[in-house]
């Protein structure tokens, strides 16, 4: 009989570092805006 891997500590820490990441993203995404939306108003 194959037994299965114990693999909930690697998923754990996937799912830890995806979510690290998507906030680093959404951070970026706001300042990119920002700086976007600043730029556009000195247009105006």
């Amino acid at each position: 009989m194959t037994s299965i891997p114990d693999v909930s500590a690697d998923l754990e820490a996937a799912a830890k570092r995806v979510a690290e990441l998507s906030e680093q993203v959404a951070v970026r995404a706001k300042e990119t805006g920002l700086v976007w939306l600043e730029g556009y108003e000195k247009v105006l």
